[in-house]
């Protein structure tokens, strides 16, 4: 029927970039965007039972199983850019799935678009951000291609430069240093801009205590975090790390 020769064609258009099909079927103007979420220990064909049952009477949406564990929504927008709209999407999404850890899941949202071919470079972007966001983003329900800064930037590094800026930065020994209590410590450090007082505060540590962290982890790598510069290298490190222990995870 139409409804079947239309998701042909949007998944064509999705996994090609092909701008063809049945004109009268498909509403070329339509916003969409694409949704890809990957989850270890739920199957793409558990996955999509689950998202059919979430939405079971949105004809302009469509599910698609991509592999054993990744799916991806492709969902028509009343917006050309809400974010709000796709927040509510998102969670949507993520309360029908069984729930998971951080670096379990990944949800990511590509592009919007409102032509056919587009659906192509909003799948890449999503399935990009789902792998950003299992691997940098804690406690987000998901990840926009657009907005991931630093860590986008981080999922384009080559893996052998990877490799080496880590070993450099952080030399056999050293585990300590990126614990996760040391990760924590210094992201706090970084949203206080370097200030002692302040992350000591938001932390619930005394400042001799968070000093005390701050030696250890000077120890261990030789990066002063009170430097900015310092500062800046440590936290690039942990991030690509974070990348290349979430790859080793998935494999």
């Amino acid at each position: 029927d139409d409804r079947i020769r239309l998701a042909a064609t949007i998944k064509r258009a999705m996994l090609d970039g092909a701008d063809t099909g049945p004109s009268y079927a498909v509403e070329k103007e339509t916003y969409r965007t694409v949704f890809v979420l990957r989850q270890r220990g739920c199957t793409a064909a558990d996955g999509e039972k689950r998202l059919r049952k979430a939405f079971p009477n949105d004809k302009k949406d469509f599910i698609f199983p991509l592999g054993e564990d990744e799916i991806a929504v492709v969902k028509s927008l009343k917006a050309p850019d809400d974010k709000a709209e796709i927040a509510s999407i998102a969670s949507k999404i993520a309360s029908v799935m069984p729930e998971a850890g951080d670096d379990e899941c990944g949800m990511g949202v590509g592009c919007i678009t409102n032509s056919l071919s587009g659906l192509n470079r909003s799948l890449s972007e999503a399935r990009a951000a789902a792998a950003i966001q299992g691997s940098f983003i804690d406690g987000a329900t998901v990840a926009r291609f657009e907005e991931l800064g630093l860590a986008r930037m981080i999922y384009a590094l080559p893996e052998h430069l990877c490799r080496e800026f880590v070993a450099k930065t952080f030399p056999e020994g050293s585990e300590k240093a990126v614990s996760k209590e040391s990760i924590v410590t210094v992201r706090a450090f970084f949203e206080n801009n370097l200030n002692v007082s302040e992350t000591a505060r938001q932390l619930f540590i005394h400042r001799n205590t968070l000093s005390y962290r701050l030696d250890r982890i000077y120890r261990l790598t030789g990066l002063d975090l009170r430097n900015f510069n310092d500062a800046v290298v440590f936290l690039f490190a942990s991030m690509v790390r974070r990348r290349m222990m979430g790859e080793k995870g998935r494999a």
